[in-house]
């Protein structure tokens, strides 16, 4: 039993270095984190480190949504210049024609069209803040949780 539980814990000194290996390296991925969550592992973490980590995860979940969102809004912003140019093609083919009532509703679309651009625009200019501040936190984020690692690994690498 005595053996057993000596080698246990090598084993489990073994992972928390591993997990602290990854950590220093600033390669902790989500997939990694949860794993080390479910198997308990990372109980063996300090609450520092966790923190970090947690902070990590959030950090990166949100960079993931910020650019989601703005591949969605580039995409639309395509969209409303060909719907633009449609628009502009439509009057011109009218401009032989007298049809006022339709020219002035395709001028209405298209100043409608132009008011969604520059608020799609603005929106774009607003989340590509966001997205740097992001990437700036998880920047300070990892190297703060990596730096935990480093200190951390001083407690565990010596065996009792």
């Amino acid at each position: 039993e005595e053996v057993r539980r000596g080698l246990q814990g090598i084993v489990d000194r073994q992972n928390v270095l591993d997990m602290l290996d990854t950590i220093e390296d600033e390669n902790c991925t989500e997939r990694d984190y949860h794993m080390w969550q479910q198997s308990g592992v990372a109980d063996k973490l300090s609450k520092e480190v966790m923190e970090k980590l947690e902070a990590q995860m959030t950090l990166e979940q949100k960079i993931s949504q910020y650019t989601r969102s703005q591949a969605a809004k580039r995409d639309h912003v395509v969209k409303v210049f060909e719907n633009q140019n449609r628009l502009r093609e439509n009057i011109k083919s009218l401009e032989k024609v007298q049809n006022d009532t339709l020219v002035n509703r395709y001028l209405v679309d298209l100043n409608r069209e132009e008011d969604d651009l520059i608020r799609v625009q603005k929106a774009i200019a607003e989340e590509e803040e966001k997205l740097f501040q992001c990437r700036q936190d998880l920047k300070h984020t990892k190297l703060a949780a990596s730096d935990l690692a480093k200190k951390m690994r001083l407690l565990v690498a010596v065996p009792p």
